[in-house]
């Protein structure tokens, strides 16, 4: 991971990783022309992945008072809703039989733009909070 991605909370900065390994795998499955299965795969693995990062990062939050909770959980929020809109667009190309390298693309370009944008501003200012507060 790139030295700016790096927060300074162990724990966080591992489940950064294993994002940021899940989206090299999205990205490698569809060079190899199988989209359909990334696209599943990705979408299990963020079902379980955000909740329990999220609620990692809050509990660091609360833990340490972070001022900025309110505003670092509706980033979440924002997240989410965009994840559920992706399931739900999945469920009926499925369901029509036609998921395409698109809907694939698509998520890597809102994985890649969450994780560029969300930590290395978001992340990174809460870290920095968090480090000099314990």
């Amino acid at each position: 991971m790139d030295k700016e991605l790096i927060i300074g909370i162990e724990e966080i900065d591992n489940q950064h990783q294993e994002l940021l390994d899940r989206m090299e795998l999205l990205r490698d499955y569809m060079r190899r022309g199988q989209s359909r299965d990334a696209i599943r795969d990705t979408l299990k693995f963020l079902e379980t992945y955000v909740v329990d990062h999220f609620a990692t990062e809050v509990k660091y939050m609360q833990r340490y008072r972070y001022p900025g909770l309110l505003e670092h959980k509706a980033e979440h929020e924002t997240f989410l809703g965009d994840f559920t809109a992706f399931k739900e667009k999945y469920t009926s190309l499925q369901a029509q039989g036609e998921l395409t390298t698109f809907l694939g693309l698509d998520i890597v370009r809102k994985l890649n733009a969450w994780f560029s944008n969300h930590i290395a501003t978001v992340d990174k200012k809460m870290g920095k909070y968090l480090a000099e507060n314990k």
